[in-house]
């Protein structure tokens, strides 16, 4: 189901924040990556898609059908990333400035009911900003300010292991659960099996004069792991550059398999 949606295709999208009209587009590949790893079954799990506006504090909820603000949610304070479930029946979203996490039940009923929506609010360390959810729908990790992945569970009472990665970054997980990736200068994998942590560098081939740092990443429904790489050039005719690549990783061996040119600065992945 979710393949119906065109990863290219653009919504046309106007939204009323504080008394004024905001247009933007809002693409298909920022709505399918959690569908697609998680593997979403319900029949209306791909027919919304959920925007943060920090400075208002609220979600947006997009019908994908009809490209129409259905509604919106009040969430914490500074709201981040958004998560759906595998069932797509809760979504989570990062407050960064309350330190928790909002839990939406996506199908409440935005107009009779918005204050509702929310069904539990867990607290989390300082700055919350990426996270991703266990493909079990048991767990979160959540990516905080100091550097440190959370692991809480989505009940709102459970608590698992903490990584201390040493630096904030985006968060990516394997279709199986087993691998929580971190993009934050280096690429690093925890193990959520025996809980340790390794890391590898984001690039084919090591150079004095290129400085690459991992800064987004993605993990498709077969496993394999796209990383957006900012990549320094400290040499050259102007004596310093900046670039971006993609670079496309093995998940068995973390072979890097091929490295896009981008020829701009990545930003964040979905």
């Amino acid at each position: 189901m979710a393949g119906a949606l065109d990863p290219l295709r653009r919504f046309p999208v106007k939204v009323r924040i504080r008394g004024r009209h905001w247009k933007f587009n809002l693409c298909a590949l920022m709505l399918l990556p959690p569908f697609l790893v998680a593997g979403a079954t319900r029949s209306d799990a791909q027919t919304k898609a959920y925007v943060t506006h920090s400075g208002a504090n609220i979600v947006t909820v997009i019908d994908t059908k009809t490209n129409a603000v259905t509604g919106t949610i009040s969430v914490g304070s500074n709201p981040a990333a958004v998560v759906v479930n595998r069932d797509g029946t809760l979504a989570f979203v990062t407050n960064g400035g309350s330190s928790s996490v909002s839990v939406i039940d996506t199908a409440c009923d935005l107009a009779a009911e918005e204050p509702a929506c929310v069904v539990r609010t867990i607290p989390v360390g300082a700055g919350p900003s990426d996270l991703v959810v266990s493909p079990d729908g048991q767990w979160l990790y959540v990516m905080t300010a100091s550097g440190v992945v959370e692991v809480v569970g989505t009940d709102g009472t459970s608590v698992g292991p903490s990584y201390n990665i040493g630096g904030a970054g985006a968060l990516g997980i394997s279709p199986d659960g087993k691998r929580v990736y971190v993009a934050a200068g280096q690429v690093y994998v925890i193990n959520t099996d025996d809980q340790t942590v390794h890391s590898f560098a984001p690039e084919k081939e090591a150079f004095a004069t290129i400085s690459n740092s991992a800064s987004s990443i993605a993990v498709a429904s077969d496993g394999t792991v796209y990383v957006g790489v900012v990549t320094y050039h400290f040499s050259g005719p102007f004596g310093f550059a900046a670039g971006g690549n993609l670079l496309v990783v093995d998940p068995s061996s973390e072979a890097i398999v091929d490295a896009i040119n981008l020829f701009a600065l990545p930003g964040r992945s979905p």
